[in-house]
Parts: structure tokens; C-alpha cells; sequence
């Protein structure tokens, strides 16, 4: 299209959000800067002010970036901006990878909700419910289907809909639906698919009369976000399928647990901190086939001590770099093991930094394809040691790999992000992997891989006590509880 019409604004904006995806982000900037310049938007220039590297080079730099952002925001709030629709114009509002880089963005999100303070904040105010009426509460998201989002919190949805307190209503965004959303969606009182247009999905959202609107993940993507800027029900609650503040003021509470929360964490949230005593998700137990692959069937050596460290890899910040060159340097016969999305090049970025930061052991770094959910859950069971990245550890994928008995060595983070398999282990109750800081968390690292007799004491250990993540209820009673009290 570029090269037919030049001058065709959009053609280098779509240019622009594909080289992004793909981690040509020096690319996919310039092409942004091209299409602002052929046809200055809004949304442009608030794409350009607020686009981060997923993949970043250094401790240094992520400080850099954080820096220029707070400027370009400033400048931003300086204006009085307005635009028709900011899902379309903007797009994402592009500080889903400020979660990554292990700061407080408490400030910055809260800023950047103000950009788009043209939104309304309520449309046709909901009708009164009346007294003899159950309760009406929706949940929100794009991602029921066999995502994450859908796998942590679907059975929430579906065992509240059970319990016949609620009438409980399912919102979809997209038209993407798979046996796991449609389970989902017939336990529920009802299931709309919302239109992805702001105006439209805005007024069905506002027909439903709702006391409480769940959203289980703002910020993943741009309808969700833009759309909790409207006052929809009585109560508006963000959940955990993001794991930082949304800076919203449409949006009462942030539902999180005890058991994650650092000391002093409603510091970290513009919404009122809500901590429950479980685990704020709920997972079925993950299934293990009969006959799991072997080394040799993954294509793995069978006698290096195998340190796996199964995140994306915009989890692995530039404080992790001198951690695994640690590990690797006390292991001689060690191998770490990371993952390589085939959608993108990030693998190249995060190479090409480590080939600056750990040198010495690069060679003794390998990328594996990503792999289907029988050959991860292999891989698991053949590994020595799983290793939490620092600052945004795991969270779904964490649940998934206690099933199969593999230790995860991790350092809770400053927040909640960096802190959900220190909860694991909490409900476990065993601590003997989570480690107080970097040179305790390359101690137990070394211990498990080199100690084949503690490793497998460890192994037991989880195995024994992993059963209490699942299907914990729990949490499904908490919540009842708690939206029977702020609807009172």
C-alpha cells in the first residue's frame, strides 16, 4: 500500500503497530512518526508519546524511558484533548509493558487515565433495583476463551452463577469464542457478546442495570480499558488478570489477597485495595498426561542440570541478567532454558543484550520454540530447576508447573506482580524456595540443581501439598460476601 500511495497516512500507522508486534520498535517509531506527519491525529500523538520497548537494554535505560514518559504525559495534560473514539485512534493505551520494568506506576497510570478525561463518566444512570431483586453482576473481559485470563477466572464465574445469589451476566468482547468460553457462558444467567465499537458496547453495558461490573483484566486491551472510564454499575472491581493499578477513576476497588500484597501495598493502587485471605483466581488442577516425553523425546541433554525459565520474555529484566550468569557460573554442567515467541524477534533483542551482559556463559543459553501445553507440561517434569523472573514473576504458568512437582525458585517482587508464586508457596505452606534476595535466590538455585536428594525431597514436597491451589472455593465465597457488602 506504502509504495502505491506514499502518502497514505494509515498504510504507515498499520506499518508502524506490525513492526511494533514483530520488536522492530526503532521501525515501527518512525513509521509512527511518518504517518503523524502525513496526517497529525490525537491518537497518534498520544501513541508516540507513551510507545515502550518490551524488550529494554539496561537498568539505565528503563529509567531513561520512564523519565521521557512522564515528560510527554505532562506536555499531554497540558492540552485539552478530545477525539471521537480512542479504541480506534489510539489503539492500546501502550503502558502495558510499564508493568515490566519493576516500578510504582501508580503516578504515571493515574496520569495517564487523565488524558482521557473527555470520556463521559456516566450515560443513562442504571434503573433502581428493586428489593426482591438478586443482585446483578457482570464480568468483563476479550479473554474468556482458553487464554489465561479465562483459565484463572472462569470457574469464579461459573461457581458464582451456581450459587443462584447473583444473576450473573457474562460480557465477551470480540467474536472469538471456543469451548471454554461457551462452558462459561451457559453456567451464566446470560452471555452478550459485545460490539467492538465504544459507543455501542457503552449503552448495552449501561441496559444491563448492574450493581457490580467485574473487569478481570484492564489494560490488556484497548475496549475494556476505555470502556471503565464510564460509570456502567453501582460497583465497578478490577481483578488480577493485569497486576498493576489502572489508574481509573471509575473504579472502586482492586481485588488481590493477603497472601500476594506486600506491606503498605494500597500505595501501589489508585482503586481501594480489596485483600482477600485466598488466592484472588481460581484454577481447575491442570492434567498430566500418562506417559510424559522424555529428554531425549524434547530434544534435551540428559545430563545437564536444566534451568527453565518459562516466561515471555518481556518478563526478563535487565536485574535477572546477572542472576542467571551467577547460576551458570556456580553450575558448570548447567543449561538454561528460555522461550522464543514465533509472532516476534524478541528473542534477537533479549540475546543481543545478553551477549553484553553474561558473555562468559552465552553459550550455555538456549532458546526453545514455544511448545503446546503436553510438551510444556514434559518439559516440566524433566526439568531440575524452574527460575521466577524478578519483578513480574509467573502467574498461570506457576499454577500449571506446581502441578507437575518442579520446584520455582523465586524472589517476590515490591508488588503484587512480582509476588503471585510467593503466594503459591504461602498456600502451601513451604517456603523453602522463595529466597529474601538475588544471592539467596542463586544459593537455592545452585542447591536444587547440584543436590539431586533435596530436589527430590522438594518434588514431594509440592507434589504433596499443590492439590490445596486448585479448585479452591474459597475465594468464590469471599467475593460473594464481598459484593453482598458494598451493595448494600
Amino acid at each position: 500500500a506504502i509504495r502505491l500511495k506514499p502518502d497514505f497516512a494509515e498504510a504507515h500507522k498499520n506499518l508502524g503497530a506490525a513492526l511494533y508486534e514483530f520488536g522492530k520498535f526503532d521501525k515501527a517509531l518512525a513509521a509512527y512518526k511518518e504517518a503523524f506527519r502525513i496526517k497529525p491525529t490525537t491518537g497518534l500523538r498520544i501513541k508516540l508519546a507513551t510507545l515502550l520497548p518490551p524488550i529494554v537494554d539496561s537498568v539505565e535505560s528503563i529509567e531513561a524511558i520512564r523519565t521521557e514518559l512522564s515528560k510527554n504525559v505532562n506536555e499531554l495534560l497540558m492540552e485539552e484533548i478530545v477525539m471521537d473514539d480512542p479504541v480506534k485512534e489510539v489503539g492500546n493505551p501502550n503502558l502495558f509493558y510499564l508493568a515490566y520494568y519493576g516500578q510504582n506506576d501508580r503516578d504515571l497510570m493515574t496520569r495517564l487515565a487523565k488524558l482521557y478525561r473527555f470520556l463521559p463518566d456516566q450515560i443513562n444512570p442504571s434503573r433502581p433495583r428493586r428489593i426482591s431483586q438478586k443482585r446483578r453482576i457482570g464480568f468483563i473481559s476479550r479473554f474468556f476463551y482458553s487464554h489465561s485470563i479465562g483459565t484463572f477466572f472462569n470457574p469464579i464465574i461459573e461457581s458464582l452463577s451456581r450459587q443462584g445469589d447473583f444473576e450473573v451476566t457474562m460480557f465477551s468482547v470480540g467474536p472469538r469464542q471456543d469451548e471454554t468460553l461457551l462452558k462459561t457462558a451457559a453456567a451464566c444467567d446470560r452471555h452478550i457478546s459485545l460490539p467492538i465499537d465504544l459507543s455501542k458496547a457503552r449503552q448495552v453495558l449501561s441496559e444491563q442495570s448492574l450493581d457490580i461490573l467485574v473487569y478481570t483484566d484492564i489494560g490488556m486491551e484497548p475496549l475494556t480499558y476505555f470502556l471503565a472510564f464510564t460509570r456502567l454499575a453501582r460497583v465497578q472491581c478490577a481483578m488480577i488478570g493485569h497486576l498493576t493499578t489502572t489508574g481509573i477513576p471509575n473504579i472502586d476497588y482492586f481485588i488481590s489477597s493477603e497472601l500476594v500484597e506486600p506491606k503498605g501495598a494500597q500505595d501501589h493502587y489508585s482503586e481501594t485495595l480489596v485483600q482477600l485471605k485466598s488466592m484472588p483466581c481460581m484454577m481447575r488442577k491442570p492434567s498430566l498426561r500418562l506417559g510424559p516425553k522424555s529428554r531425549r523425546d524434547l530434544g534435551l541433554p540428559g545430563d545437564r542440570i536444566l534451568y527453565v525459565v518459562p516466561m515471555r520474555l518481556h518478563k526478563i529484566h535487565p536485574d535477572f541478567d546477572p542472576v542467571i550468569a551467577e547460576i551458570l557460573r556456580r553450575n558448570p554442567g548447567g543449561e538454561v532454558l528460555l522461550f522464543k515467541d514465533p509472532r516476534n524477534l524478541w528473542h534477537e533483542l533479549l540475546w543481543k543484550r545478553l551477549s553484553k551482559t553474561l558473555p562468559d556463559v552465552l553459550e550455555r543459553i538456549r532458546f526453545l520454540p514455544w511448545l503446546n501445553d503436553d510438551d510444556f507440561k514434559s518439559l516440566m517434569m524433566a526439568a531440575d530447576v524452574v527460575l521466577d523472573t524478578f519483578h513480574y514473576g509467573g502467574g498461570v504458568t506457576s499454577f500449571i508447573i506446581f502441578a507437575t512437582g518442579a520446584p520455582i525458585v523465586t524472589w517476590p517482587g515490591r508488588y503484587l506482580r512480582g509476588r503471585l508464586t510467593l503466594g503459591c508457596y504461602r498456600k502451601m505452606e513451604m517456603m523453602d524456595c522463595v529466597a529474601e534476595g538475588p544471592n539467596e535466590y542463586v544459593d537455592i538455585a545452585t542447591r536444587l540443581g547440584t543436590d539431586e536428594d533435596y530436589r527430590r525431597s522438594i518434588r514431594e514436597k509440592i507434589l504433596e501439598r499443590s492439590t490445596t491451589l486448585y479448585d479452591d472455593e474459597g475465594v468464590v465465597r469471599e467475593l460473594s460476601h464481598f459484593f453482598k457488602e458494598v451493595t448494600r
